[in-house]
């Protein structure tokens, strides 16, 4: 059971446009990245490039002027299935979020939202795909999601109100996560984030 939940949850980092790569280093690991030139050359010609349906989609996912800084390590047990991590939210509102790689987007609750500043009734609202089927939600643009040392500025994010979530007040998905080189090492329970330029050697440590 723990390697199939450990598949699935690296199996949903395909969600966006970003191509995303699968493959076992020595030690019998399953890795993932959405950087091919990130895997080692020794394993790059076997990395496998995955398809899966998204969760929660856009048809016209735009986001520009977005940009992204710093690096982050997110530490996970890889037997619940979640990554969870604590995220600040336009550098004023810390919540309980899930790191959602088959997630297009960043979505806050209302409550977040109008702890934000944000006047739902006038933003502008687009339709997404869900589980359920299509739904209209509103927009927001965020002035920053930072989780750790990881910081986007000018992430698009939906407000919706999910279930089954517990605690958890954002779902932080590919809108922001796809402006990093991320990578996820199953056998250890760690998911890094670097900004373009600042990413580490494989294995290693950015300085």
């Amino acid at each position: 059971m723990k390697v199939l939940v450990l598949l699935a949850m690296i199996a949903a980092a395909t969600a966006g446009h970003d191509k995303v790569y699968r493959w076992t280093d020595g030690q019998g690991a399953v890795r993932a990245s959405n950087s091919l030139a990130a895997i080692p050359e020794m394993y790059r010609s076997s990395a496998v490039e995955m398809r899966v349906e998204n969760i929660y989609q856009t048809p016209q996912r735009q986001q520009r002027g977005a940009t992204a800084r710093g690096r982050a390590t997110i530490e996970f047990e890889p037997s619940d299935g979640q990554m969870r991590a604590m995220a600040r939210f336009d550098g004023k509102a810390s919540r309980m979020a899930i790191i959602d790689t088959g997630s297009d987007l960043v979505a806050i609750t209302t409550k977040l939202a109008r702890a934000l500043g944000h006047d739902i009734a006038k933003c502008p609202k687009t339709w997404i795909a869900t589980g359920a089927g299509r739904t209209q939600v509103p927009v927001v643009t965020l002035r920053s999601v930072k989780v750790g040392g990881a910081e986007a500025l000018g992430v698009q994010a939906v407000v919706m109100d999910f279930q089954g979530r517990g605690s958890v007040s954002a779902i932080v998905g590919m809108s922001y996560l796809s402006l990093f080189v991320f990578e996820i090492d199953s056998g250890a329970g760690i998911m890094t984030l670097s900004a373009q330029g600042e990413q580490a050697p494989f294995g290693g440590i950015a300085p």
